[in-house]
């Protein structure tokens, strides 16, 4: 917009002064909703006869006013644009997730660029591999001007040597970042860092802070510990997503109960860890040997069989095929999880009940007859 505003996901950040402006004017006005994906889309135009009181309205507030959140009464024309008899300012509803709510969140990863994970060819411009070699990006590449440029994220290693991203970092934390990044040497590689921030609107985390933290990449006869959800591979490898306690393999490995690891074919699948990714799934990072099986499963039945959110810290020696043969484990903090699952609180929306088989239909008519892009409203309780 004029303004600078997005027009398709910042229409509350719109300003009366732009609103103000001739030609806006001149255009006529609309209210508008926001969608679950984010976008907003227009419910209802106002009539070309609306205009004027809108104006007077909209000149009551100082030129810099955003979050224009209205009430309008009135009645609709044959062309059903509404024409006011009244507008007012409304409380505009809360949008997840919350910016003036958001706690403070933890994150630790490798250190990445939104510029570099792009390339098509695989390769950043410091030569480092962009899937499997993220340990190896230096900082100098990460201070390039379109590295800046593309705004930085986190990545965590899978257990097949893949990274991942997990987190995304906005825009404003850019000047954080580079800040801590010029304290460090050009050529050093292996950035593994912590982080602690809050989400805007878009998910997106605005980093308040960042630090060096430990990093892990296999070494064979190396001690290594890592952290991440215990699993079991028995569960990983079920067909139907659906692991024996009904928790899904997928999404919902937080879900994972003791009771389900002790079962005899998941203690002889073997044991691994897990991470969550910035999709929500979750990977693989690290597996067991098979002689970790025994301390793994003697340090589980310390705990109830329906305790899940087993996240876990594991001490072993990483083995010529890959595999962590774990030596010593323990209970760890659980990391922040993304979405914050943990914010409490409450929102209030309006809107058409509907159902998702009627929405899915594919000749766009409901079981009753109404049209699921059109006639929302003629849906009937039956």
């Amino acid at each position: 917009a004029e303004d600078g505003t997005n027009v398709s996901h910042g229409v509350h950040d719109h300003m009366v002064g732009c609103l103000l402006l001739q030609p806006c004017i001149d255009s006529g006005y609309v209210l508008m909703q926001r969608s679950v994906t984010g976008m907003y889309f227009p419910t209802v135009e106002l009539a070309a006869a609306s205009t004027e009181l809108a104006v007077e309205w909209l000149k009551n507030f100082p030129m810099n006013t955003s979050n224009v959140y209205v009430h309008a009464t009135g009645y609709l024309n044959r062309a059903g644009q509404i024409i006011l008899d009244d507008i007012t300012m409304a409380e505009p509803p809360k949008h997840y997730p919350a910016v003036s709510t958001a706690p403070a969140y933890t994150y630790s990863g490798w250190l990445y660029d939104m510029y570099c994970l792009q390339q098509p060819d695989g390769i950043a411009p410091d030569g480092s591999n962009v899937t499997h070699g993220v340990h190896d990006h230096m900082v100098a590449c990460m201070l390039l001007e379109q590295c800046i440029a593309s705004g930085y994220l986190l990545q965590a290693r899978s257990a097949t040597g893949e990274y991942h991203p997990t987190v995304v970092f906005t825009q404003s934390s850019t000047p954080v970042v580079l800040k801590w990044l010029g304290t460090l040497a050009f050529d050093m590689t292996n950035v593994y860092v912590t982080v602690t921030g809050a989400f805007d609107e878009d998910g997106m985390l605005a980093v308040e802070a960042i630090r060096s933290s430990k990093m892990m990449v296999p070494e064979e006869g190396v001690m290594m510990h890592y952290e991440g959800w215990l699993y079991d591979m028995y569960c990983v490898n079920q067909e139907d997503g659906i692991a024996p306690d009904g928790s899904n393999t997928t999404f919902g490995i937080h879900d994972h109960m003791v009771g389900c690891m002790l079962l005899t074919q998941c203690m002889d699948s073997g044991y691994l860890l897990m991470q969550r990714s910035l999709t929500g799934m979750y990977f693989p990072t690290v597996k067991f040997t098979n002689s970790s099986t025994a301390v793994v499963a003697e340090w589980l039945t310390q705990f109830s069989m329906d305790t899940t959110n087993v996240y876990v810290y594991a001490f072993g020696t990483m083995m010529a095929d890959g595999l962590l043969n774990v030596t010593m484990i323990d209970m760890a903090d659980e990391p922040d999880v993304y979405p914050p699952d943990a914010m409490e609180v409450t929102y209030t929306y309006t809107g058409w009940i509907y159902d998702n088989y009627c929405l899915a239909s594919p000749s766009g008519i409901a079981e009753d007859g109404t049209n699921v892009s059109h006639g929302v409203h003629d849906h009937m309780v039956g």
